[in-house]
């Protein structure tokens, strides 16, 4: 995917007729939902390949990247294997996401979940929606930074609400409150564990 390829990339494989991150991953430039065919997706591939978005540019899931077994090119697999970051929660976090209804039910996408989330916190993606999983010690973690960041957004929306002085949230700004951390210092849980592929994705 294009003359300069990334260190990491396993220049022996090719994306073939596989098209899983033409589908899959949201894309800011072009404004394509997830888990929606790209608007130049044909049947040769890119329709805009030499001016594609550099987003679409630099990305190359975890099989391109050498990873996984030659049989498990996204399409055959039913599961794209990828990396992106989580907001700034995590950074760089493993994403397992499925490339047909119902494809990560097969026992191979089965085991190479299993194996993953024994080890590191890993987004399960499908088109209802995505389920954390991982050890339960990184779990506890993720909950707590997540409920941290709600309690958070949820008081800086108050106060661009325009809370009166008196209310909860403008005393909790201007005294602080015992356990938590204010929004200009928030805390970054620990770094989950360097997913398997080292060839990052910005998205």
């Amino acid at each position: 995917m294009g003359a300069e390829p990334p260190p990491m990339l396993d220049k022996r494989r090719k994306c073939g007729a596989c098209t899983a991150c033409c589908i899959i991953p949201y894309i800011t430039e072009l404004n394509k939902p997830e888990y929606v065919p790209c608007k130049h997706l044909c049947g040769n591939g890119c329709g805009r390949y030499d001016t594609r978005p550099d987003e679409c540019r630099k990305f190359y899931c975890m099989w391109r990247c050498g990873h996984l077994t030659d049989d498990d090119r996204p399409d055959k697999l039913g599961a794209m294997f990828w990396n992106t970051v989580d907001s700034g929660m995590l950074g760089w976090v493993l994403q397992i996401s499925e490339v047909r209804p119902g494809s990560l039910d097969n026992p191979r996408a089965q085991a190479l979940i299993a194996q993953e989330t024994k080890r590191q916190l890993v987004f399960v993606r499908t088109r209802q929606g995505v389920q954390v999983q991982g050890p339960p010690e990184m779990m506890a973690r993720w909950n707590e930074a997540r409920r941290r960041s709600d309690m958070i957004q949820e008081r800086l929306k108050i106060q661009a609400a325009g809370a009166p002085p008196d209310h909860p949230a403008s005393q909790a700004d201007a005294q602080g409150v015992a356990g938590e951390t204010k929004p200009d210092a928030q805390p970054q849980p620990p770094a989950a564990p360097a997913p398997v592929s080292q060839c990052q994705s910005p998205r």
